[in-house]
């Protein structure tokens, strides 16, 4: 079938645009942090199973330097205390600088998810602390996620431009698309997720 198509194709080589679609399109940065979302993701990232993720995040926890670990709640309340603990995460040597650029402008107001348990808020840095203040690689690898992840939320979404071309050639349709990565913007500091340009 594959074949016969193409010979169609070689034979009448000539092709019509018939529909041109150009538009704005966007990746959503992440929802304020969950317990189920950090088990998923350290799972998915590090190869942690749900129990190791919540010893590890007890124990960060319990030295003052990330919120309480389990809740359900996904949307932040205080906007001031976020701003606050960008400024914090400003002092860090490997993503302050974006954390201070948040504060000079690149700033934006969580997204807001619909759980709310009214006790803690979504899970996010407490203090500012150096990898080597770290006890070993499971704590470095959890304290950078939920510090990546918080500063992903206070951020703009990546912002592209995609083209999608519908063409007819030999009787047939064939659609493609292209998309051009206008702004990174949170993936630039959220290096666990890519979103690439490509042509058509």
């Amino acid at each position: 079938c594959c074949v016969i198509l193409y010979e169609l194709c070689c034979d009448n080589p000539q092709a019509t645009v018939t529909r041109l679609v150009q538009r704005e399109k966007r990746k959503w940065r992440p929802e304020p942090l969950t317990t189920i979302t950090l088990q998923k993701q350290t799972a998915r990232l590090f190869h942690m199973s749900a129990q190791q993720t919540m010893n590890v995040a007890e124990r960060l926890y319990q030295r003052g330097l990330i919120s309480y670990p389990r809740t359900e709640t996904d949307k932040f309340n205080d906007e001031a205390e976020l701003r606050r603990l960008l400024g914090e995460q400003g002092a860090h040597p490997t993503w302050g600088r974006y954390s201070q650029s948040l504060l000079d402008g690149g700033y934006r107001r969580p997204r807001e998810g619909t759980h709310d348990d009214h006790s803690h808020p979504p899970i996010h840095p407490s203090k500012c602390v150096p990898p080597d203040d770290l006890e070993n690689d499971e704590e470095r690898r959890l304290y950078e996620y939920v510090c990546r992840h918080f500063l992903a939320c206070c951020s703009e979404d990546a912002i592209g431009f995609e083209t999608v071309v519908t063409i007819q050639i030999a009787g047939e349709i064939f659609t493609a698309r292209g998309l051009m990565v206008r702004a990174l913007n949170y993936l630039t500091v959220y290096t666990y997720e890519k979103w690439n340009t490509h042509t058509i």
